[in-house]
């Protein structure tokens, strides 16, 4: 959790000092979840006349005189518009007025009278464009803001056409509305270009054209409000909307902090904290209707076409200019972004992006991080994947859905940087951890496991409880005979070097058969299987390796008889039944190891297999189930020494699948006498144990011993209480 915290914070941490990429990265993501919406038509109500290729061509080059844009006003108003916004500037003198001047001029200066030059010149063209927008009665004219920022602007320097003070007409501004104390920063301009003065004054009003670019360089928000000489002026596409509701109030609400709304009437338009409106852009370009200027002054334009509708003049031929960047492409004519904008205010949809839609997002990525962070700690690696995936689908399906229903545009960015940086960083720390866990756990016990037990542990390490638990376990204890006459005439060195030859070959056959050699008593062996890792075969296991360590034992044997060397014997007890394993001892020093009543006793049945003339002896638990691919004789019931009951003891002979005639017919025979033996008919008991020593063992055998007991027996006859039971009175 801590780390995932640590990450969450530093994903956060880069975002806000370098927020520029991932800035980057949303806004492209906000395009395609722009483009994939269902595309809303637009309301109509609003169209553009394109001063474009077409018309230039036919008309002349760019700038027109300003009687062919008299003439475009006054044939709008034939069509009957109801607004008119010119998204072209007016800040200089008619180029053919000016031209028309210096004539005039000259005219004068050489004896012609004024009323014959006025006669000859005709009227200029900057008036007949002032009558036809006095005529209109409805045009907006535009003007740019010389640069607009956000603070204070320290020594600017202002371009000379400029004006740094508002002239008369004054252009639309709002009516503030704003709470006691100080004002919030808002965008502000140290100066602007306004039209020439008999333009300005003849039209409705003048309206700035400024639009703001994102970090990426597309144009996705229009400006609602630009502070300018402490008046707060209003947009082009704002008084558009304006004048056609019957000239409604354009109100600005302030806040101490922030832009706290722009309405127009009743209409509220919803704004970012320094008065931006995000533009929804109505699907391609030329979805608005468009209309080439030279159609209109030759009436090739349906009248319905135009009739009532707010109209935009502006520029789209290429080469002029007046072209911007934005998520629909990356040559937009200006006037279509002016149009987009005024049809959003009049359908009333809108999309919302704001400081509170960015903490909203920050609030989710954060959310988001922490389940991240609770998966990777509580599930699997694949499972926590698949949560983290789940988790950032539901959240992009939860941020579409508010785009698509409520116009709210909610980051996905941050919030999938978080989900995927969280889930790896995480992820390759459980990764690292655990690989670090599972060499510490092969280390601990790579000493005292088989690799293979080593491995599986660390691969599942829920397997090893560390304390203690309760297992069923099969248990043996494995000794040396011999050990003793061989210390004592043989150097400490040579005597190690044997018994750990010896050794090797005993934990072999118990490494390969998943048993676990918990220690060595100086010439014996304690191991068990069913612990630490589950082994539900561990009767049979532990048997088979009984098997192999006395094939193991013998062959090493002779190859010492072949040296002149004296060998060891091996004899073995093997007993199944519930014990305590675990790790037992101090936090620094410690054994996994395994304690209980069974663990005693077959401790105790290690020192049989000698008093029955065998190598291997087992309990009746183990038994219980070796029988099922092992051939076991019953040896006896005995009473091992500090037990509370008798048990009976067995021999496995030989595998079932490999036993002989021979075999079968001895463990046959052999329970036959040992059924006599416990019915006290000691005489059918010895000839049937006889006749076996003759015939398959010879003595020391079990059934030489046996034999011998029952002729024991024979001349002294047990008591009457007498169970067959043999009472062990040794370990």
């Amino acid at each position: 959790m801590l780390l995932g915290i640590a990450v969450i914070a530093a994903v956060f941490a880069i975002n806000y000092l370098h927020p520029a990429v991932m800035e980057i990265a949303e806004l492209a993501a906000g395009d395609l979840r722009m483009h994939s919406r269902y595309q809303v038509p637009p309301t109509g109500s609003v169209a553009v006349v394109a001063i474009d290729d077409d018309s230039i061509s036919k008309l002349g080059q760019w700038p027109w005189p300003r009687s062919v844009m008299a003439g475009l006003i006054s044939t709008l108003g034939d069509y009957q518009v109801a607004v008119i916004g010119m998204d072209i500037l007016f800040p200089e003198q008619d180029h053919v007025d000016r031209e028309r001047q210096a004539l005039a001029e000259k005219l004068a200066a050489s004896g012609v009278s004024q009323a014959t030059v006025a006669a000859a010149m005709g009227r200029d063209n900057d008036a007949a464009l002032a009558d036809a927008l006095a005529h209109q009665g409805s045009t907006y004219l535009a003007y740019p803001f010389e640069r607009h920022f956000l603070g204070a602007e320290e020594n600017p320097v202002v371009r000379r056409a400029f004006v740094r003070k508002i002239r008369d007409p004054a252009p639309v501004a709002y009516t503030v509305l704003r709470p006691r104390g100080p004002l919030p920063e808002v965008i502000s301009a140290n100066a602007y270009l306004p039209p020439i003065p008999i333009l300005a004054q003849s039209a409705r009003g003048t309206a700035f054209v400024n639009v703001d670019h994102d970090v990426d360089g597309s144009l996705r928000s229009v400006l609602t409000v630009v502070k300018f000489d402490d008046v707060y002026c209003a947009p082009l596409f704002l008084s558009l909307v304006s004048a056609y509701r019957d000239h409604a109030p354009l109100m600005l609400s302030l806040t101490n902090t922030a832009v706290g709304g722009v309405t127009v009437g009743t209409a509220k338009i919803p704004v970012d904290e320094i008065g931006r409106m995000l533009v929804d852009f109505r699907g391609r370009l030329g979805k608005i209707p468009t209309f080439s200027a030279i159609n209109v002054l030759s009436h090739k334009v349906p009248a319905e076409a135009l009739k009532g509708k707010i109209v935009l003049v502006g520029v789209s031929a290429f080469g002029l200019g007046d072209r911007v960047v934005t998520p629909l492409g990356s040559n937009v004519p200006g006037v279509e972004v002016q149009a987009s904008a005024v049809d959003n205010v009049l359908s009333g949809r809108f999309v919302r992006r704001s400081e509170a839609t960015e903490g909203e997002t920050w609030i989710f990525a954060l959310l988001l991080g922490l389940a991240v962070t609770v998966a990777v700690g509580e599930l699997s690696a694949v499972r926590s994947a698949i949560v983290g995936l789940v988790l950032l689908a539901g959240y992009i399906a939860y941020a579409q859905y508010r785009l698509l229903e409520g116009g709210v545009m909610i980051g996905v960015i941050l919030p999938a940087t978080t989900v995927i940086v969280t889930d790896t960083v995480l992820s390759g720390y459980r990764y690292v951890t655990e690989d670090l866990k599972k060499r510490r756990l092969r280390r601990a016990f790579v000493h005292y496991l088989a690799p293979s037990i080593v491995d599986q542990l660390t691969e599942d390490g829920v397997e090893l409880k560390l304390g203690g638990e309760e297992r069923i376990i099969t248990v043996m204890f494995a000794d040396l005979t011999g050990f003793t006459a061989a210390s004592t005439h043989m150097n400490p060195e040579a005597l190690t070097g044997k018994v750990n030859r010896y050794f090797d070959v005993i934990v072999k056959p118990i490494d390969d058969t998943g048993g676990y050699v918990e220690r060595f008593l100086g010439d014996s062996a304690l191991c068990f299987w069913n612990a630490p890792l589950a082994n539900e075969r561990h009767h049979v296991q532990a048997v088979r390796a009984a098997f192999a360590i006395i094939e193991g034992v013998r062959r090493a044997r002779e190859e010492d008889e072949a040296r002149g060397e004296t060998g060891f014997t091996i004899k073995v007890g093997i007993n199944t039944g519930p014990a305590v394993v675990g790790n037992i001892g101090s936090k620094n020093r410690y054994s996994y190891t395994a304690m209980g009543e069974d663990v005693n006793l077959a401790a105790r049945l290690e020192g049989v297999p000698p008093l029955y003339g065998c190598l291997i002896v087992i309990g009746e638990h183990t038994a219980a189930v070796a029988r099922e691919e092992f051939l076991l004789r019953e040896l006896d019931w005995i009473l091992a020494k500090g037990a509370a009951k008798g048990m009976a003891i067995y021999q496995p002979v030989a595998a079932l699948d490999g036993a002989t005639d021979a075999q079968r017919e001895l463990v046959a025979r052999f329970a036959e006498g040992l059924a006599h033996y416990r019915a006290k008919r000691f005489a059918e008991a010895i000839a049937i144990w006889d006749e076996l020593v003759a015939k398959y063992e010879p003595a020391p055998s079990p059934s030489s011993i046996m034999g011998d007991r029952a002729r024991h027996f024979v001349s002294s006859p047990p008591p009457e209480q007498w169970d067959g039971v043999f009472v062990l009175t040794s370990k």
